[in-house]
C-alpha cells in the first residue's frame, strides 16, 4: 500500500486495512460498474472507493509505478533543476470563468514546473470551446519548436480536446516533440454528469440558458456524454515512444470539502465510486498507459493529504526518473 499509514487518520487506515482484506474482488480484472455498484450498495460508497484504491495499487499494470511515485521526496529539490524542458499545458473548462474554484487553469503545474526549470507554455483554448475548435488550437501549438523533453499537462476536459485531436487526420505529427503526457482528472470518456443533466429537462433548460448567457453553446456539454457511440468512446492512436500518466483522484465523502464536490459525487452516486466529476472509479484501471490514484483528493485534485503544489511536484520529478513502465502506442476506448 503505497500510502503511510502515519499520514492518515486511524479510521481511513481501518478503512484500507478492510479492503485489502475483502475476499471479493481481489484483482483489478474483476473491478467493473456493476461490481462497485453493488458492493457500495451492500458495504458504503466508501468501502467500495478503498477496495477500488486498493486493487489499483496492488495491479502489475500500475502497481510499480504507484510505488515508485509515492516514494519521491518532494521536499528535496528546494532550487530549480534548470531543466532546458518545456511544459505545455492545456486548461480545463471554464478555465478563465472558475480557476479560482476549480485550478482549470493549470496555474498550479504552472508554478511548480517554472520552480523546476521548465518553460511553460499554455495552449490559448477557448474556455469552454468545441472538442473541434479547441483540438485545433492544441494542433497549432504543438506545431510549435519548443526546447525537449516537452511535458504535456492536460487538466479536465483538456485531456478530451487532445485525444479528439489525435483522433484527427491533421494530428499525425502532432506529439512528435513530446516524450510524456500527464492527464490530470482527465476525461477520457467524457462525463456521466452529462447523461444525468439530460434526464432532468428542467435543469438542463437552466443550463442551456445559463451558457448562452456567458455566449457558450450547449451542444459543447453533449459532446462530453459518456457511453457507447458517444464522441470520446473512439479510439485513438499514440505515437511510440510517448508516456501516458493518468492521475485520478479517489475521495471519501468526507473528503468532499467544496459544494460542488459534493453535488457531484451525490450525482454518480448511482454508477458506483467516482471522483466527483468526470471519472468512475470502476474505469480508471483500464484507462490506457499508467494511473496515479491519489487518496482523498476529488475531480479537482484537492487532496486531504498533500498538498496540490506537492502533488504536482512529485509527477514533474517522477518524469525525470528512468522509465520502466510499458510504452502504448495504441490507445483504446471505453468497451
Amino acid at each position: 500500500m503505497p500510502l503511510k499509514v502515519s499520514q492518515l487518520p486511524s479510521e481511513e487506515h481501518a478503512l484500507l486495512e478492510r479492503a485489502a482484506h475483502w475476499p471479493r474482488l481481489r484483482s483489478l480484472s474483476e473491478i467493473s460498474i456493476e461490481s462497485l455498484r453493488q458492493l457500495a450498495q451492500s458495504e458504503g460508497a466508501d468501502f467500495a472507493t478503498a477496495v477500488a484504491y486498493d486493487r489499483l495499487c496492488r495491479s502489475d499494470a500500475h502497481g510499480p509505478a504507484i510505488a515508485r511515485l509515492t516514494a519521491i521526496d518532494t521536499a528535496a529539490v528546494d532550487q530549480p533543476t534548470m531543466s532546458r524542458g518545456t511544459v505545455v499545458i492545456v486548461p480545463g473548462a471554464f478555465h478563465r470563468e472558475r480557476a479560482r474554484q476549480t485550478g482549470a487553469d493549470g496555474q498550479v503545474v504552472r508554478d511548480e514546473a517554472e520552480r523546476l526549470g521548465y518553460t511553460v507554455v499554455v495552449a490559448p483554448t477557448h474556455s469552454f470551446g468545441s472538442l473541434e475548435e479547441n483540438s485545433a488550437i492544441v494542433r497549432s501549438c504543438l506545431a510549435q519548436d519548443f526546447a525537449e523533453p516537452v511535458v504535456l499537462v492536460s487538466l479536465s476536459k483538456g485531456t478530451a480536446e487532445i485525444k479528439w485531436a489525435l483522433g484527427e487526420a491533421a494530428a499525425t505529427q502532432m506529439l512528435r516533440q513530446v516524450s510524456a503526457w500527464v492527464s490530470l482528472s482527465g476525461m477520457w470518456w467524457g462525463s456521466p454528469l452529462v447523461g444525468w443533466l439530460r434526464a432532468r429537462p428542467i435543469r438542463s433548460w437552466f443550463v442551456r440558458q445559463m451558457l448562452r448567457w456567458n455566449g457558450q453553446d450547449f451542444r459543447v456539454l453533449e459532446q462530453l456524454a459518456y457511453g457507447p457511440a458517444t464522441p470520446l468512446a473512439r479510439e485513438v492512436d499514440l505515437p511510440e515512444g510517448v508516456q501516458l500518466l493518468h492521475v485520478a483522484g479517489y475521495p471519501l465523502e468526507r473528503h468532499l470539502c467544496s459544494r460542488m464536490a459534493r453535488r457531484g459525487h451525490r450525482r454518480l452516486s448511482a454508477w458506483g465510486p467516482n471522483d466527483a466529476a468526470g471519472l468512475l472509479l470502476a474505469d480508471a484501471g483500464r484507462l490506457p498507459g499508467t494511473v496515479f490514484p491519489v487518496w482523498g483528493a476529488d475531480h479537482y485534485l484537492r487532496p486531504a493529504h498533500e498538498d496540490h503544489r506537492q502533488l504536482v511536484r512529485r509527477v514533474l520529478l517522477w518524469l525525470h526518473q528512468p522509465r520502466q513502465v510499458k510504452r502504448l502506442s495504441t490507445i483504446g476506448a471505453e468497451s
